[in-house]
């Protein structure tokens, strides 16, 4: 994994070692993701497994302010914030590609952040994040919570450090 901050963007990129053989980039035919109209904003319904966290190889990043942003192996996008009544997509914020190399596949995204606080002036630092990896139904997370998830609450997450301008290199 590598991970870069720069003029209000988040750069991750990721190497997923496997078999090219066995590397899940196609949704099922059933890959629509049932949405909830709330308050002027459609909210993902988390009655039903989303196609993205359960039926494809995937990687990505949990982040401040509860919010996800995943890439298939297909280059699908699935980048959300979670609320209370679920997660509200956002379009637009999170581009990615992806290749096949010899040994498995790589992806890179770059999350427009905007004025969103996400560095801490003090320390150049992020507190709450995470990366995660899907396989298929497998599940993994740099700072893993309970079984098969992983956390995205920023007071059980990880700390990234960043060198602010001022620091030597």
């Amino acid at each position: 994994i590598w991970l870069g901050y720069t003029a209000g963007k988040l750069h991750v990129a990721f190497r997923c070692s496997q078999d090219p053989g066995t590397i899940l980039d196609a949704l099922p035919e059933d890959n629509t993701v049932e949405t909830v109209e709330r308050d002027g904003k459609a909210y993902v319904s988390l009655g039903k497994p989303l196609p993205y966290l359960s039926h494809v190889d995937s990687v990505g990043i949990a982040y401040p302010h509860h919010t996800v942003a995943l890439v298939t192996a297909a280059g699908g996008i699935f980048d959300a914030t979670s609320h209370g009544r679920g997660y509200a997509t956002v379009d637009g914020r999170t581009a990615a590609a992806v290749a096949r190399v010899d040994d498995g596949w790589t992806a890179e995204m770059t999350i427009t952040l905007g004025d969103t606080a996400f560095l801490s002036k003090a320390t150049g630092s992020v507190e709450g994040i995470n990366f995660i990896r899907v396989r298929g139904r497998r599940r993994s997370a740099w700072v893993p919570a309970t079984p098969r998830w992983w956390s995205v609450h920023p007071r059980t997450s990880g700390v990234a450090f960043f060198n602010r301008p001022e620091d030597p290199q």
